[in-house]
């Protein structure tokens, strides 16, 4: 019997390492997920500075780092204003001046708010074209 006794101890043995290495598995995952959780409340607490210093430039006017980035910022968001614009053109709608709502460019108001509603930008002209020159017979 001393084959089974000591076969019984080494699978004993076997089955608490592997519970002891599965249990490390698991509080290294879980400290895993502990440290993604902080690392998103530090964007989140990130991105907030941001938006105070975002929505109040005056009080880091002082300083040229922040209001150098802030005007990219203003320039980006202009940016984005002409490519919705463009974007709406090419679909045939306006944005409505009051509150932005997307419109047919055959609508006259606004069927969000009610306001008289911008005049679509006008197409493009098409490009002139030179008229072709003469063509003289050859040989004279």
């Amino acid at each position: 019997m001393g084959f089974f006794d000591d076969l019984v101890v080494n699978v004993k043995s076997a089955a608490n390492k592997v519970g002891e290495e599965t249990g490390k598995l698991v509080n290294t995952s879980k400290l895993k997920i502990n440290v993604s959780e902080l690392k998103s409340e530090i964007r989140r607490h990130t991105e907030d500075i941001g938006k105070t210093v975002v929505a109040n430039p005056a009080m880091f006017a002082g300083n040229p780092e922040i209001a150098g980035k802030l005007a990219e910022i203003k320039a980006a968001e202009a940016k984005i204003e002409e490519l919705k614009a463009e974007i709406a053109a090419n679909q045939n709608r306006v944005a409505c001046t009051n509150c932005g709502t997307e419109n047919s460019t055959a609508a006259s108001f606004c069927h969000n708010c009610g306001a008289k509603l911008p005049e679509p930008p006008a197409p493009p002209a098409p490009p002139v074209t030179p008229p072709a020159p003469p063509t003289t017979p050859s040989g004279e």
